[in-house]
């Protein structure tokens, strides 16, 4: 029974993209709602949320209690104890998975409790019997274990805790080990779950935190992996980056949606506007060949490699969303479609050793950014919109206020006008918002 009003669930969770492509009337719709009665209550997130704090809370618990008085136990005893949470995990778990796999609660709490579990066996085995190794190999071999989690019951916190695992592993590198490029391999196996359930027709509390999990912790990473004194990486790289994100998301979420609910979109414009506000100053960097991106500069060849098929990877990526229709976009979309180009052109300019010019495209493109939100907020009445930028402009302001040498009377009046003008903006677009509603 509880397997058919899960089947029914998600018929219904269906229906609305069903009557938004046109396939189902609203009539058909509420005929087959009809048909199949009501489907039983819908997931209730605050029940899983309190199962996920219970599953923290008991395991934290756990690994205190055992902290106690632990060097007074024997090895036989540390041996049963550390292992006697890990049964239990797998107990609960085994329950979830064939009684209760329909149940939010119960498959997030028992996976997290279990992944809590496998982490805290291995730490204490590895005290008990004294097993030599770092934080990075405990943490690579936690990660490791976990990923079965993610798929069993579809468990989507040990898929977030796995992300921030496999990141946290990353940072522990010291920046030139050729190690660092197994990420992608980890990232890889997460792929599957996260591609899942980021579509627009799962859950959107799911869907917002495996999407902020995913973009925050690769933007993290990223510079960790690659080689960012070879500029393919630092520069073009980091753009095909975000701009294939921007793109995803507006490829998975088409519509408009709150900063929270927008992810990929809110991370990858506040990483642009930030890129472009770092090459506004005069930045030097050593000739890069092409002979960096095969053999590296302090990687080892093979590791390089990977780096570049990556590199590779992202460009095809990027140019299949970009040729899904960046014309019918709007200002803001073409902007950030556009990015990895403006940067392009950038390097080139750079590399020719025209500095100044190279200053002044990042300048433009920063200020191009704003106007392009402004544009966009007018055209749409949207306040937000505006406000956004506005504040780009504003910033670009205040970077150059502290990087020219006007005087003081300039810079004030141009702060008078800019400021001016954000009030008039709001105060305009607010009135006319109040006239047409």
């Amino acid at each position: 029974m509880e397997q058919k009003k899960k089947y029914v669930r998600w018929l219904y969770d269906q229906l609305p993209v069903l009557k938004e492509k046109g396939i189902l009337t609203e009539q058909q719709a509420e005929a087959i709602r009809t048909h199949y009665g009501p489907a039983g209550d819908k997931p209730n997130w605050a029940t899983t949320i309190i199962a996920i704090l219970g599953a923290l809370l008991i395991g934290g618990g756990i690994i205190l209690i055992f902290a106690y008085n632990w060097e007074d136990l024997s090895r036989g005893w540390r041996t049963v104890l550390s292992f006697a949470p890990l049964v239990l995990a797998q107990l609960l778990y085994g329950y979830a998975f064939f009684r209760r796999s329909g149940s939010p609660a119960w498959v997030e709490g028992a996976s997290t409790f279990l992944l809590l579990m496998i982490g805290a066996c291995i730490a204490l085995i590895s005290q008990t019997y004294h097993i030599a190794g770092d934080l990075d190999q405990y943490l690579l071999i936690w990660a490791l274990l976990s990923i079965p989690l993610l798929y069993l019951m579809n468990a989507s916190l040990p898929a977030l805790l796995y992300l921030v695992g496999i990141a946290w592993w990353v940072t522990m590198k010291d920046g030139t080990e050729s190690e660092c490029v197994f990420y992608w391999g980890l990232l890889a196996a997460a792929i599957p779950h996260l591609a899942y359930n980021l579509r627009a027709e799962r859950s959107p509390l799911r869907r917002n935190v495996l999407g902020w999990g995913l973009i925050l912790t690769l933007s993290v990473t990223w510079w960790w992996v690659i080689e960012p004194e070879i500029r393919a990486y630092s520069f073009v790289g980091t753009a095909l980056l975000l701009s294939s994100f921007y793109l995803l998301g507006r490829h998975l979420h088409p519509e408009r949606q709150t900063l929270i609910r927008m992810p990929f979109r809110t991370v990858t414009i506040a990483g642009m506007y930030i890129f472009l506000l770092v090459l506004t100053f005069r930045l030097e960097f050593d000739p890069n060949t092409f002979s960096t991106l095969i053999s590296g500069l302090y990687y080892d060849p093979w590791a390089a490699r990977i780096n570049l098929l990556v590199l590779i990877g992202l460009a095809i990526a990027y140019i299949f969303l970009f040729l899904t229709g960046v014309a019918n976009r709007g200002p803001v979309e073409q902007s950030a479609a556009l990015f990895p180009f403006i940067i392009i052109f950038y390097v080139l300019i750079q590399t020719a050793g025209s500095l100044r010019p190279a200053m002044v495209l990042a300048n433009l493109a920063a200020l191009g950014f704003g106007l392009a939100f402004l544009v966009s907020g007018f055209r749409d009445h949207h306040m937000g919109r505006v406000n956004v930028g506005l504040l780009f402009v504003l910033l670009l302001a205040a970077v150059r206020f502290f990087d020219t040498d006007w005087s003081f009377v300039v810079k004030g009046i141009a702060f008078v006008l800019l400021g001016i003008a954000f009030l008039g903006a709001n105060w305009g677009l607010s009135k006319e918002v109040k006239e047409k509603g």
